[in-house]
């Protein structure tokens, strides 16, 4: 079973929540973050990417970054733009990203779990990031971006959850891309108790994104020991695996080292290659699946697109390969990318770039074109992929999924030690 703690939330008041929110802070660069606080001094961002209201000179892992990224949450609290919740809850957290809408839990996990793996990986992480993320959070006392999880679908957890929602949220929000953020407090004392006690129904949670946050907070957990019971725990939205939408992490290969006739007669060795006409949802905030099924995938050459699909021997070949090793991913990393477009380590090469499926085909089209390459449309890995690999114990292939909508930043936060923050 695993735990799930109720916390005091630090959010916005009603009339700073649009102002404060924002995306999660490793989806930007500096400069797309000062252009997104210009104007904005509520901004979280402002906390999580001290770096862009500093010179250049300064790094985001800086000492100077740090302090001032405490300076900041504490302006805010001191200006009452947010405010503790008087009790402990849980929190129902729903957005809707066109006609797909999701919703879970937020809560602390706990880092017990993590380290006794009762919360699963299927990432390798990088321990700068883990570094960087874990100093922010120590220099707070904070936990500012919760880890996305998933669990089992929970019938108790789902009925709660509708009985909350016939009412009108406690918080709403709708950010600059169209996606709702919509909370529910849960601070009754059976409501809470039950919550609680449903997730000891769950043996399981997965990381679904949110792997050096994670790693990060746990970390803190064994660096501050017993300090209290809170720190011991971390900021966590947990999804029933039933709801969530995995888009594909796109590949582009900016040089080919050959011309685009000698790769389509090098890939008709392992692969049917079909031409096909171009993907027809021309709109990145709304996705479609292309190509259609798995094992396929779509490529973009020469102002033309492509069905590639496995021969019959490469078929066999692949299902002889653990887990791993058959997701469309790993597939085109080791017969397409690796074997004929000299991307040996994607995590290192400098002429492979990774584009989130909900930028859309058009801009796979635009990147190949502007440096004559190849673009790359994989069919998205499934969340029962992720839960089985993760399972087994093994890590999935750097840049597999991509999960949409993101959680939003700064709507609930979890702070562990105000002394730091008074």
């Amino acid at each position: 079973m695993v735990s799930l703690l109720p916390f005091r939330a630090l959010s916005p008041k009603a009339e700073h929540v649009n102002e404060v929110a924002a995306p999660p802070y490793d989806v930007m660069s500096r400069t797309e973050a000062r252009i997104m606080i210009k104007d904005k001094q509520h901004s979280i961002l402002r906390v999580t990417r001290p770096d862009a209201i500093l010179g250049d000179e300064v790094q985001i892992d800086d000492q100077e970054a740090y302090d001032c990224a405490r300076k900041e949450l504490k302006r805010l609290i001191d200006e009452a733009v947010v405010g503790y919740d008087d009790t402990p809850g849980f929190y129902i957290y729903t957005q809707q990203m066109g006609e797909h809408r999701q919703t879970g839990i937020v809560g602390l996990a706990s880092a017990d779990d993590y380290w006794a793996d009762r919360i699963k990986k299927h990432e390798y992480t990088l321990p700068r990031k883990e570094d960087d993320r874990m100093r922010q959070v120590l220099s707070l006392g904070a936990h500012l971006g919760p880890v996305f999880l998933t669990h089992p679908p929970h019938q108790g957890l789902r009925e709660l959850i509708t009985r909350y929602q016939r009412n009108q949220p406690d918080i709403y929000h709708i950010a600059s891309d169209g996606i709702s953020h919509e909370i529910w407090r849960i601070n009754t004392t059976e409501d809470v108790q039950q919550v609680g006690l449903y997730f000891t129904d769950i043996d399981l949670l997965y990381i679904a994104d949110g792997h050096h946050r994670a790693a990060a907070a746990a970390r803190v957990s064994r660096s501050l020991g017993e300090a209290s019971k809170e720190a011991g725990h971390f900021l966590s939205v947990s999804f029933a695996s039933d709801e969530l939408l995995v888009l594909p992490y796109q590949r582009v290969v900016t040089s080919l080292g050959m011309n685009a006739g000698d790769l389509l007669n090098q890939l008709n060795i392992d692969f049917k290659v079909s031409i096909c006409s171009a993907p027809n949802n021309r709109d990145p905030s709304t996705s479609i699946i292309f190509p259609p099924q798995a094992q396929s995938w779509g490529m973009y050459l020469n102002h033309q697109w492509y069905i590639l699909t496995p021969k019959s021997h490469l078929k066999s070949e692949i299902t002889s390969k653990p887990l791993t090793a058959q997701l469309d991913v790993s597939i085109l990393q080791d017969y397409v990318l690796s074997a004929y477009l000299k991307v040996d380590d994607p995590r290192t090469c400098e002429h492979v770039s990774f584009v989130g499926g909900i930028r859309g085909f058009r801009e796979l089209e635009e990147r190949a074109d502007a440096c004559k390459g190849v673009a790359f449309a994989l069919y998205p890995t499934s969340v029962d992929e992720l839960m089985n690999i993760a399972d087994s114990g093994a890590v999935m292939p750097p840049k597999s999924t991509w999960f949409e909508p993101k959680l939003r930043t700064g709507i609930l936060m979890s702070v562990f030690d105000r002394s730091q923050l008074s």
